[in-house]
């Protein structure tokens, strides 16, 4: 059967005007949402990309220390959590294992800056010490959970970390009109600020210039020169400034040789000798097998002003500049059904008032925190006073086990709640039987004694967060020695 075309009014049933450029808009603020808040730009607080926090979020459900074939994890945040492939979850988590301060670890050849990462069903991680440390019960418990992308399971809009992991680990992304260039900075030296800041000290941004370290997991060091201080200090004020780096350089004369064994960021080693090979005065560039130090030789005419021409010319080449700016995103700023809009702020910080930021955030979770804490030691504290009033009415409460209503016999003889006599009532009578009253007030004490310390630091949290601080940058130097062990145990490269 052949349908008839549509004249007249019959169009317009089907048929509604649209303005293309609304439309057009529309259309990219979906995708730029999209881009922007599950692939390009990390959360403010816990630092991380979507497929960051469900990589750390689906290995949270394995045992501590258990190492897991990274195949299988990778399934399972695909699984539940990430359904866009396997390869680029395997590479995240790559990612994970080599950053300044890894959350993940694991054994097997994870690849290097010369050497490529095994496949993923040839190597096997974990989480690390401080990965764990991100996983506290305590913070987990009233941390905002959401609806996994088909609604079977649950994903945390934030992970409650004890230290800024967008300062620790940086980030690189390029999303619609917005990149993210994020340096890193040294556990010890975060730390450090943090703890001034906390102890109400005056924070500048000379200070933090000068007491923020950048972590550079290859070697290199930042350019001793007035021009890149002035970059640092603004990348500290403004979140923007073009920092140059470089490779100290190893040079003998006699032999006319150069060594040059550290990599800062945004240098490559393949790249470098591949230049280094094209200039003329150069006769050789090698490496030995599986390392990181290469060694330049220069031809034998190469002497004297010539020789001194040919390694300013290396360094040059090992002077490494990049722009870096800071924007960050407050994914629970604004939800709607438990979906974050495209009203969700993009910020462009600096470091220091990202530091004030981020150390809101912290008090905030701490807060929520110690109100669970305190809730659930509360409940702790009740029942045993319920069990020591017991232990002195024993002899009612077995008599109200005779009672047809055993539990309207104790509300009206011993003049306590519904709820307290039906928690009485579900112990065993043998249990009755062993209740200690002396065990149970030493008991009782010692729980007191925390319910004061948790209320006593809802007062003043800032003291426990500091101590926080201090217990994840020890799991930070655990982390550092076994990752150096591992590298040392499985490939060459340093």
């Amino acid at each position: 059967m052949v349908r008839k075309p549509l004249t007249g009014k019959q169009e317009d049933k089907y048929i509604t005007e649209a303005n293309i450029a609304d439309f057009g808009i529309k259309c990219i603020k979906e995708y730029a949402t999209e881009v922007n808040l599950d692939r390009a730009v990390p959360d403010i607080y816990d630092g991380f990309k979507p497929v960051q926090r469900r990589i750390i979020w689906a290995m949270s459900f394995q045992k501590r220390g258990e190492l897991v074939k990274t195949a299988r994890v990778g399934g399972d945040v695909v699984g539940k959590y990430h359904p866009h492939g396997d390869a680029g979850v395997a590479g995240s988590i790559e990612t994970l294992v080599h950053q300044n301060t890894p959350l993940v670890q694991g054994t097997g050849n994870w690849g290097g800056l010369l050497d490529p990462c095994a496949a993923p069903r040839y190597t096997n991680c974990s989480l690390s010490n401080f990965g764990w440390d991100c996983l506290d019960p305590n913070y987990v418990a009233v941390i905002d959970l959401v609806p996994n992308y088909d609604g079977k399971d649950k994903e945390p809009v934030t992970l409650p970390v004890k230290l800024p992991v967008v300062l620790l680990n940086g980030s690189d992304g390029i999303g619609v009109g917005i990149t993210t260039k994020l340096p890193t900075f040294t556990a010890e030296s975060v730390v450090e600020v943090l703890t001034s800041m906390f102890q109400g000290k005056k924070i500048n941004y000379e200070y933090l210039a000068k007491t923020l370290k950048p972590a550079l997991l290859w070697g290199g060091a930042l350019v001793n020169n007035a021009q890149n201080k002035q970059e640092w200090l603004n990348l500290m004020k403004t979140g923007r400034g073009r920092i140059e780096y470089f490779s100290p350089l190893e040079v003998d004369e006699k032999t006319r040789s150069i060594k040059i064994s550290e990599w800062p960021p945004g240098l490559n080693p393949e790249t470098f000798i591949k230049r280094v090979r094209a200039i003329p005065q150069c006769a050789r560039a090698f490496n030995s097998k599986g390392s990181l130090t290469f060694t330049i030789e220069a031809r034998r005419d190469c002497n004297g002003e010539n020789f001194k021409t040919f390694v300013s010319k290396i360094e040059k080449l090992t002077h490494v500049r990049q722009s870096y700016r800071m924007n960050v995103t407050y994914r629970v700023a604004n939800m709607k059904d438990g979906v974050t809009t495209f009203d969700t702020k993009f910020l462009s910080l600096g470091v220091g008032k990202l530091l004030v930021q981020w150390s809101k955030l912290r008090l905030s979770l701490e807060a929520k925190s110690l109100d669970y804490r305190i809730a659930k030691q509360q409940a702790l504290v009740d029942r045993s006073k319920l069990l020591i009033f017991a232990c002195n009415h024993l002899k009612t409460i077995f008599e109200s086990l005779k009672q047809r209503d055993s539990q309207t016999y104790l509300v009206e003889h011993l003049k306590i709640s519904e709820e307290q006599a039906k928690i009485i009532l579900e112990l065993k009578v043998r249990q009755l039987s062993r209740l200690d009253k002396e065990a149970l007030e030493a008991l009782l004490k010692e729980q007191i004694e925390v319910l004061n310390t948790l209320k006593g630091w809802l007062k003043n949290p800032k003291p426990k967060i500091i101590q926080d601080f201090k217990e994840a940058l020890e799991n930070v130097l655990k982390d550092r020695v076994i990752e150096g062990k591992r590298k040392t145990a499985s490939y060459s490269v340093h």
